[in-house]
Formats: C-alpha cells, structure tokens, sequence
C-alpha cells in the first residue's frame, strides 16, 4: 500500500490479525505495528494528527471525537486518541472531518461478566455504567493533559458477539469480541493469559486497552 513516506506490506490472514510493515522509498523497513480487522465501524469526527517523538515517518495517530450521530458540536460525546497501522495513507486527508473508522483494543487487564445482572450487582457495577469509554491516554500520571497523548483507554462494554480464533502466524490461540460501549463499537482481542475464558454473548467486560484504528471512509 503507498503512502506519502513510503509504502505499506499487509499480513492479513482471514482470521483477523494483521502486521503493518513500512518501508521507506530506498527499502529500508523502519517499523511494523499490529491491528485486528475486524466486524466493528465507529462514527467519528476526526480533528487533528498527533506525532510523537518514537514514530517513524510511517506512523502516526489521530485526535478523534466519538460522534455516533449529528454534525454538529453538541453531537460529539467524548474525546480520545487511535493509533493507526497505514497513518501516512490518509496524509492529504483534510481535517476536521467525519469518519467511519474501524476500531480495535487490545487488551492490558480484563474483567469479564457473563451477564447485564452479574456486572450490577458486583463492586464494579456499583460504581461505573455498564457502558463506558474513559480516554486515559489523553492524561499524565499527574493528571494534566499529556502532551504526546497515547492511544490508551478503559473500556466497558456489552459483548455483542465473541469467539476464539488462532493465530496464522504463531498457531497460538486468542479470544476476539465485538463490543457496544458509550459512542459505538469496537473489536476487542484478548490474549488469553489476560483472560483464560471466552466472554459470552450478553456479558460486560471491562478493562484497559491500547487502541488501533483505520480510517474506513467519510
């Protein structure tokens, strides 16, 4: 896939896992990142690009708006940060603009409850709704805003749908959900050291994850 800086190469097996690698235009490879294609689409008002000090010319993240419905300022429900696997694809995207974007979180730690109930009914529920997205990326530990901001959020969501799928690559096993949080879908892969159990369709889970996007279209 080309991009302003340099070209994309896609390993992308039927069950979902993918390696972005990049490679400068004297073929040199300066770096690779993961990403899920998955079944999720999230609506979203994009408004600006984010560089960090670690990326290569071929990375990259975006700013974005959940806004599952509406145009207008009011619609737009909450901030957070995606990094994205073919950033310098979209370079001539011009921002800000509403966006399809297809949403992954891979997870760091992960609760999981086989049902609405279960969840209400725990210290957890007591607590937090059982739809929640919480952009903790866009934070310092001291809790001022950060000025590189990361890809980072907590997520609590209702599991749509769910499976355990194999790696093509390693031959090892990890667990895949679609889950419905505050502001829309997203595909939330697990490794099962995280989590040994399937999340079952009709239950909450709850964790922190480091999000991978890609812009579907406008």
């Amino acid at each position: 896939m080309t991009a302003t800086a340099g070209d994309y190469l896609r390993w992308s097996p039927a069950s979902g896992e993918e390696l972005w690698l990049q490679v400068t235009p004297d073929h040199r490879v300066i770096g690779m990142n993961p990403h899920f294609r998955g079944r999720s689409s999230m609506r979203v008002w994009l408004d600006s690009r984010i560089a960090r000090d670690d990326h290569t010319t071929l990375d990259g993240a975006f700013h974005a708006w959940a806004m599952p419905e509406g145009d207008d300022e009011d619609a737009r429900l909450f901030p957070f940060v995606f990094d994205a696997p073919d950033a310098d694809v979209h370079a001539a995207l011009a921002l800000p603009t509403t966006a399809l974007v297809q949403l992954a979180g891979f997870a760091h730690d992960l609760m999981s409850f086989p049902s609405l109930d279960a969840f209400t009914a725990s210290p957890r529920g007591a607590t937090f709704a059982s739809k929640a997205f919480v952009p903790t990326g866009l934070f310092a530990p001291d809790g001022e805003e950060a000025p590189q901001p990361r890809a980072y959020a907590i997520i609590i969501g209702h599991v749509m749908e769910s499976a355990t799928l194999e790696n093509q690559l390693t031959h090892l096993p990890y667990h895949w959900a679609l889950v419905h949080t505050y502001g829309g879908a997203l595909d939330v892969v697990i490794d099962p050291a995280v989590l040994p159990e399937l999340p079952v369709p009709g239950g909450v889970v709850m964790g922190s994850f480091w999000l991978s996007g890609r812009i579907l279209g406008g």
